[in-house]
């Protein structure tokens, strides 16, 4: 929406490139996750069934968990290990 206000203003940000200030490597890394993983769900939705689609996501969770602890050092607790083992039963 912004991008089209900007556009029909005649506001030339979008061709010196002030839209994008601020951003660094990490923003553009979590901004192109999140639209990869869009397109992964869509494409899951076309080829797959509601089924795969909540195992999926129920795996992603675990995978999520258990990354975290491992390249960020997180602290998994009673909580969280009752959680992934919720969702693998």
């Amino acid at each position: 929406l912004t991008v089209l206000l900007d556009i029909q203003s005649g506001s030339a940000s979008l061709l010196d490139g002030s839209l994008f200030i601020g951003w660094d490597s990490l923003t553009c890394l979590v901004v192109f996750l999140n639209a990869f993983g869009g397109i992964m769900v869509t494409l899951t939705m076309k080829y797959a069934d509601n089924i795969l689609k909540t195992f999926a996501v129920s795996m992603s969770l675990v995978v999520n968990c258990l990354l975290s602890w491992w390249l960020m050092d997180a602290n998994l607790g009673l909580q969280d290990v009752l959680g992934v083992a919720t969702v693998i039963s």
